[in-house]
């Protein structure tokens, strides 16, 4: 994800001794079991979904303000995400936390053996802006769901909707069991992290940041969940629908204007159908958003001046196949499709992050895979093709966090599928159960009966006991 913290104001004071109590009292509300049971936690989540319903209203004006978030993308992206993360997570929450039974060996006879999932204590979760209900609330409910409190930082670039999941949070929580903290992130990250110890570490933007943020987690023995990003390539192949592959390639691509981590990047598409997806696809761009773009209801604003600066300064490093119109006042950048793409251009340096789509003729299969191995380990990775044996070969082939066969970007939806990146693109899982774990210690207990003491494995040894064992274990 293309976040960054800004530089640093040094006239912002940072009062760390607030940031102690906050600290202070988290740990007290943990160490007091406010949510140590699943009757408590099921309490918490109920509590939440509540006050998201009663400021849904608020979270779409919000969501308009910051950057122009149609309603449609921000209830099936952010609103409807988290009910339905919620709702998920209510519906399982019990079988999740309830200790495991393992086998035990016969040698350890009568001795059971239990695996369970126990809350690891106070978390810090570090939210992005493009997505910032969901990337801030899809954390936070795995983290209550495990038992967890929580520090919860949202986004300084969508200040409007900032300032709503502070006020769903509030409402919905004790202090004592979650707290947000605003405020600029090269500030306040820091801060918080010198005021007291995390248990866990949750973070979603960009590399550069992910980087710092696992150093300083590594040196001080934090564990730490990343959730990155990286250049996800969607691959088109011969034998792909191309009408189906444009449709769903448009929708995965300018949804939120380009401003998802998992967006295809760039597409890579058969040298054979390129003129052919190139034609389907401009058909299909002004059937979804009108000959011009900008009276298109559907379609969000960059989230900031200095990301629209970027993006227009990226015009130039290809040809304009179709869009390309773009006007500062309004942060409006069409839908964009680019050709003759050099492949060390500055579009395929880093994660383009906004309605710019380069797409680059390959020869096959081999081809594509050398072209997406330049930037490795994608957040996520697409194929469109009716062969399944292609989709087989581009599973187990190409290194990806996460991605889907014929679609772009809807793996996210699926409440049951864990999500990550792999190796640059991240560090860790979430979502449902995985989330659950990702913030639960997992501890393993033998318990083993009194009414019989074997004395087969008591000093002194004999060969007899030997014998015995070797005959037990086979």
């Amino acid at each position: 994800m293309n976040q960054a913290y800004p530089a640093q104001n040094q006239d912002t004071e940072v009062d760390r001794h607030d940031f102690r109590s906050i600290h202070r009292e988290l740990r007290r509300g943990f160490e007091t079991g406010t949510l140590r049971s699943v009757a408590q936690r099921k309490t918490a989540l109920r509590s939440l979904r509540a006050s998201i319903e009663r400021h849904e209203d608020a979270l779409f004006a919000a969501l308009a303000k910051d950057f122009g978030k149609p309603p449609f993308e921000a209830y099936t992206s952010e609103i409807g995400f988290c009910y339905q993360e919620i709702d998920h997570t209510l519906a399982r929450i019990k079988s999740w936390a309830k200790p495991r039974s393992v086998d035990v060996s016969k040698m350890l006879w009568p001795t059971t053996g239990k695996s369970y999932q126990l809350p690891k204590g106070v978390v810090f979760i570090v939210a992005p802006w493009n997505y910032p209900v969901n990337l801030s609330l899809a954390p936070l409910i795995a983290a209550v769901a495990a038992g967890c409190h929580v520090v919860l930082k949202p986004a300084e670039d969508t200040p409007f909707t900032s300032d709503v999941i502070e006020s769903i949070c509030v409402e919905a929580f004790d202090r004592r069991t979650v707290t947000v903290v605003q405020g600029p992130g090269g500030k306040v990250v820091p801060a918080l992290m010198d005021a007291g110890r995390f248990d866990h570490v949750f973070y979603t933007g960009s590399t550069r940041v992910g980087r710092e943020l696992g150093k300083r987690c590594g040196e001080a023995l934090i564990p730490c969940t990343l959730e990155l990003g990286g250049k996800s390539p969607a691959l088109v192949l011969a034998d792909a629908d191309l009408s189906v592959a444009c449709d769903r390639i448009i929708w995965g691509k300018f949804l939120n204007a380009g401003q998802t981590c998992v967006a295809p990047d760039y597409v890579l598409v058969e040298q054979s159908v390129e003129d052919a997806f190139l034609r389907k696809l401009k058909e299909k761009l002004v059937a979804a958003y009108g000959t011009d773009a900008r009276r298109s209801p559907d379609l969000a604003r960059i989230v900031n001046q200095r990301h629209f600066e970027r993006l227009c300064d990226l015009l130039g490093a290809a040809v304009v196949y179709c869009g390309g119109h773009h006007d500062a006042s309004d942060r409006f950048i069409a839908p964009t499709v680019l050709t003759d793409v050099k492949l060390d251009s500055e579009l395929m340096k880093a994660e383009i992050f906004g309605p710019l789509l380069p797409v680059i003729a390959v020869d096959g299969f081999e081809d594509a895979k050398q072209i997406i191995a330049l930037h490795p380990n994608p957040l996520a990775a697409y194929c469109f093709t009716e062969s399944a044996a292609s989709a087989e070969r581009f599973v187990q082939e190409v290194s990806f966090g996460g991605g889907c066969v014929n679609d772009a970007v809807i793996h996210l939806g699926i409440a049951s599928l864990p999500f990550g990146g792999v190796q640059q693109s991240g560090l860790g899982r979430y979502h449902a159960e995985e989330g659950f774990r990702t913030f639960s210690n997992q501890k393993s207990i033998a318990t083993t009966s009194t009414w019989i003491n074997l004395p087969l494995r008591y000093a002194p040894y004999s060969e007899m006991m030997l014998n015995g064992l070797k005959r037990i274990l086979g």
